[in-house]
């Protein structure tokens, strides 16, 4: 493509803040319509996306949006996931959504 490893890494950070932004706006639209179950789906891609850019989507959602979003991942069920990987999607999500620490 004739792009230095610098430009690809914006082209690709880029894109991956676009589809987080529709991702984001499926977990609300779900949150508002109680479909919780499908938010928290929404939400573990969202997790994918955000372990690209170690956590930086761009985010900028109401506290109160991000508070509810993440309780409601925190308490998913977690079996079947180790205990270090499940602190690490909760940690990436997080500073996604910009949950206080």
């Amino acid at each position: 493509l004739g792009l230095s490893e610098e430009e690809g890494e914006e082209v690709i950070s880029t894109l991956i803040q676009e589809r987080a932004n529709g991702v984001l706006a499926d977990v609300i639209g779900c949150m508002l319509r109680g479909m919780d179950a499908v938010a928290v789906e929404s939400m573990e891609t969202l997790v994918q996306y955000a372990a690209f850019v170690d956590g930086d989507l761009g985010f900028e959602v109401e506290e109160a949006n991000a508070n509810k979003a993440y309780n409601m991942f925190e308490n998913k069920d977690w079996s079947g996931v180790d205990e270090e990987e499940a602190e690490r999607q909760k940690a990436l999500l997080k500073k996604a959504l910009g949950v206080a620490i």
